[in-house]
């Protein structure tokens, strides 16, 4: 298309704006896509700030963005264009599998499988493989038990992070001054009285995922803001941010027309994917908060308790 367009551009000038758009793609779909279901929502930008520090925060990269490794589902498939199950395996499987699958079926339907999966809740608990098969197994046939959330832990304490107290009082947020303060949840409350005795004690990472959702989103409000302003800072903080990059009108309307969906219609086979392929369908729009029994340490999805 743009060679098309501009027959005169050399090789260069055609790879420089095609990376350009492509990066810009990719952006708008961050901010206008995904950010606002997991923030609930976000601030219309402002333009460029060359005051912002844009550089990536400790507690953003070693504990809030890794909520992430709560909602991770235990099974990966893949699905043609009817529906039906072309592929399946478990996660401890797809750790090195994945490209045979690829290979073997194309990308198109594990893309298809994501588009209609909803991901687990952002909280407390983890799936096994996760917790027990990270990496397995190992190509030769060994089994190396891993736990994703022990390494969470103790690289948020070999970093010095600071506690959820402490991060929160930086924050400009109130601490929390008991248990029930932070979680309404009675079983939750007495597993970290246990493990921590104190509430000053609660790891960032693991208070944060405790935390209740706020504001429609999917994170609590530690973890939104550190998250929320670590984004705000990429995007302010960015001259080469795609709003700033001063595309031509058509080109900026094409960029901020094109979301996930339109770019994996345009590029698979795929024929029946919803227009936010974030959100499966209205009624799974959100999921569902997890709640554990009080007599064994899962939820109804056979993910484990984080904690000991």
């Amino acid at each position: 298309m743009l060679k098309a367009q501009n027959p005169s551009w050399t090789g260069d000038q055609l790879y420089n704006m095609a990376k350009a758009i492509t990066t810009a793609e990719y952006e708008n779909i961050v901010y206008t896509e995904y950010l606002p279901l997991l923030m609930g929502s976000v601030p219309a930008y402002a333009g460029y700030d060359p005051k912002v520090n844009a550089q990536v925060s400790e507690e953003f990269s070693t504990a809030a963005f890794r909520m992430g490794h709560s909602q991770v589902s235990d099974q990966q498939e893949g699905l043609d264009n009817t529906g039906k199950q072309v592929f399946s395996e478990s996660l401890a499987q797809a750790f090195f599998n994945t490209p045979e699958q690829d290979i073997a079926n194309g990308i198109n339907p594990l893309l298809r499988s994501l588009g209609v999966d909803n991901s687990q809740a952002t909280d407390v608990y983890a799936m096994a493989g996760l917790r027990n098969l990270l990496f397995a197994p190992l190509p030769g046939g060994d089994v190396d038990e891993i736990d994703l959330i022990a390494i969470d832990i103790q690289r948020e304490r070999d970093t010095g992070l600071g506690s959820l107290n402490q991060t929160r009082t930086a924050l400009g947020l109130s601490p929390y001054t008991s248990f029930s303060a932070l979680t309404s949840d009675p079983v939750l409350q007495r597993d970290l009285q246990t493990t921590f005795g104190s509430i000053d004690n609660v790891d960032l990472f693991i208070g944060g995922l405790a935390e209740a959702h706020v504001n429609n989103g999917r994170l609590g409000q530690t973890f939104q803001a550190i998250i929320g302003q670590q984004f705000l800072n990429l995007r302010t903080g960015d001259r080469y941010f795609w709003q700033n990059q001063q595309f031509d009108p058509h080109t900026a309307s094409m960029i901020s027309s094109t979301s996930l969906a339109t770019i994996i219609r345009r590029d698979t086979d795929s024929t029946n994917v919803q227009d936010h392929v974030f959100v499966p369908s209205a009624a799974a729009a959100k999921p569902a908060a997890a709640t554990a029994p009080s007599t064994t340490p899962v939820d109804r999805h056979g993910r484990q308790f984080i904690l000991p």
